[in-house]
């Protein structure tokens, strides 16, 4: 399959993102604004400007909606005004179906810290975090897990964090991936080690990650192969990259591509994301121009 097959096959993909999920927000500080604080002599930083998107599953939800798949999004946040702010920003990205979980804790924050000046983080990110979820909450978010994902084409797992630090892909959430891929769904599960696809116990994972030589290396059962890396020579984000490889390559493997053909096109798509600031998203449009640049 080229791009223009792939892209069009997914437009009828409907997709779960499921697992670890936070908001990032974007603060813009200008340093020349800071003053002391008299009562501990520290600088102050005075933010100008803030952006926010979804984070973790919610980024690989908004890669999907962004590539024109049918997405919901499933994983836990906090009632408080975190948790509004990031509904909102899933749905801005096209993601508008969002069976949330309410859990106790607040909703898990990254904010980075831009200079206005430099046009770069410079300061150290601040980070809100969700401790280990109560079970209660574990257990409704496994029950809608095999709930949501048997009417999904595609399930897209992200397992980020630890369960210490509010991580939800355990072993027993793995375990429950694993029974879904073995009743013949698509399962993508997105992880520190790597990318795989889950196909139950009869067929060993197609695992996906660097092959160490600056390409990508395939492991399909007995079969290796790799495939070269096309990222921008001068990136000017790389926040996303990952994610949007991850959806990418998982969708289009999905709309029936083969995994050589899945890993060239998330390339591409990655390509897109790390031309843009923000952790932004690939479109379409961008995805065939930039692999009709490459082709030239």
């Amino acid at each position: 399959m080229n791009t223009q097959a792939i892209l069009k096959s997914i437009r009828s993909v409907r997709v779960l993102a499921v697992g670890d999920l936070w908001l990032d927000r974007w603060s813009r500080h200008d340093p020349f604004l800071s003053s002391q604080a008299p009562e501990t002599g520290l600088a102050s930083t005075v933010l100008v400007a803030t952006e926010s998107s979804a984070g973790g599953c919610g980024l690989a939800a908004a890669a999907a909606a962004s590539l024109g798949a049918e997405v919901a999004v499933l994983g836990v946040v906090g009632d408080d005004g975190a948790g509004l702010e990031l509904r909102r920003a899933l749905e801005q990205a096209g993601v508008h179906q969002l069976p949330l979980i309410a859990g106790p804790a607040p909703t898990a924050v990254t904010t980075r810290l831009i200079n206005t000046r430099s046009g770069v983080e410079d300061a150290g990110r601040i980070e809100i975090v969700q401790f280990q979820q109560p079970e209660p909450v574990m257990a409704e978010f496994q029950a809608d897990l095999r709930r949501l994902a048997s009417t999904a084409q595609c399930v897209i797992a992200v397992d980020a964090k630890p369960p210490m630090l509010g991580g939800l892909m355990g072993p027993a959430r793995r375990a429950e991936l694993e029974s879904i891929a073995g009743a013949g769904a698509f399962v993508w599960f997105d992880s520190a080690a790597g990318f795989e696809q889950l196909r139950g116990a009869w067929r060993p994972s197609l695992i996906i990650r660097p092959d160490g030589q600056g390409g990508i290396g395939i492991e399909d059962g007995a079969v290796r192969q790799s495939v070269p890396e096309t990222s921008p020579q001068h990136p000017l984000d790389p926040h996303g990259a990952r994610e949007t490889f991850s959806t990418a390559a998982a969708l289009a493997l999905a709309a029936g591509a083969a995994a050589v053909e899945a890993v060239r096109f998330a390339l591409l798509a990655a390509a897109v994301c790390m031309m843009k600031p923000g952790a932004r998203c690939a479109s379409p449009e961008e995805i065939v121009r930039a692999a009709r640049e490459l082709s030239e």
